[in-house]
């Protein structure tokens, strides 16, 4: 296993475009060693799963995927020069405590950001406001309790949100509001005392929900706009139905 790599150990390597260094025993990635002149406009996907890393600074403009799984990342990458073309962010297992708005703030292209299984406690309101073009959000199994009612309402192209498995309680009416193109948005496992009526009226092209093992009251206002909506899945819950509710989804 690979435990340590030379700042020019792909120096003669000018035809390169994507490396996969996963499942080693890195602890550090120097910083310039995708930077050289020669190379970095080439790259377009890094491969880091499984390493032991806690820090990592890449500086290639030209990279599309980021992937670093199951590492110790306690904080974001400093990406600052990879924000003008990443296409797909996967930071899943690791050890990130926080978002801030200055994680994101130059990013203008990417489709997919994978935040799955940290330890994420807290989201800074506006942090995705320029995630326009974001098709995938995945912020699963972390410690979120709340979130800020506007923190995705730039995120028009969204189509899959997956926030199942954290320790949230209520879900406000305009969090969803702005996510007309959402086709998957899953809730499941998260101890939900309160849907706000009408918290869903705006996701007219919403297929698949998740509110699996819940504690909510579930009212006809509460699906009222899902016209397209196929299926509902409300397994392991602890719901009171309200009747009107049953005829609803008739």
């Amino acid at each position: 296993m690979i435990s340590y790599i030379e700042k020019k150990s792909f120096l003669d390597i000018p035809s390169l475009s994507l490396i996969d260094l996963s499942f080693n025993r890195l602890v550090k990635i120097p910083c310039d060693i995708f930077t050289n002149k020669l190379i970095s406009h080439r790259i377009l996907s890094i491969f880091l799963d499984g390493n032991q890393i806690s820090n990592l600074v890449i500086g290639d403009r030209t990279i599309k995927k980021l992937i670093a799984n199951n590492n110790y990342l306690t904080q974001f990458p400093n990406v600052d020069l990879l924000k003008i073309s990443l296409n797909e962010l996967n930071l899943n297992n690791n050890k990130l405590k926080n978002i801030f708005k200055k994680n994101f703030l130059s990013f203008r292209i990417i489709y997919k950001i994978f935040l799955s299984k940290n330890c994420l406690n807290s989201i800074e309101p506006n942090s995705f406001d320029n995630l326009f073009s974001l098709k995938i959000l995945d912020l699963s199994e972390n410690k979120l309790a709340r979130l800020d009612s506007l923190l995705f309402i730039s995120l028009i192209n969204l189509e899959l949100l997956k926030i199942n498995s954290n320790f949230l309680e209520t879900i406000d009416k305009i969090l969803f509001y702005n996510l007309v193109n959402l086709k998957e948005l899953d809730l499941s496992y998260n101890p939900i005392k309160y849907l706000e009526p009408y918290c869903f009226s705006n996701l007219k092209s919403l297929f698949k929900l998740y509110l699996n093992a819940n504690y909510s009251i579930l009212t006809k206002k509460i699906l009222y706009g899902l016209e397209n909506i196929k299926y509902i899945f409300i397994s392991s819950n602890i719901y009171y139905l309200n009747f009107e509710f049953i005829d609803h989804i008739r």
